[in-house]
């Protein structure tokens, strides 16, 4: 799979954010230098927000780039 400097590769949670972080910062990104962006979602969002917030997230990805991100359904 060719991947950009600019690609997106997967939109998504974790309850271990350092965690998922570091598993990705060691992985081998195809000599692309790969950079991460987060928001913290207040304590009080509920469970069903948080997939519709992620879904419009992928839609907004799709909708402009007429893919989705690289990975987001590689093992489905």
């Amino acid at each position: 799979m060719s991947m950009g400097a600019d690609d997106v590769v997967y939109i998504g949670q974790s309850a271990n954010l350092k965690a998922r972080l570091s598993t990705h910062a060691q992985k081998d990104w195809g000599g692309i230098e790969a950079a991460y962006s987060y928001v913290v979602c207040p304590a009080a969002i509920l469970p069903h927000q948080l997939k519709e917030w992620e879904n419009d997230l992928i839609a907004g990805y799709y909708w402009e780039m007429k893919r989705a991100p690289v990975y987001q359904f590689a093992n489905r």
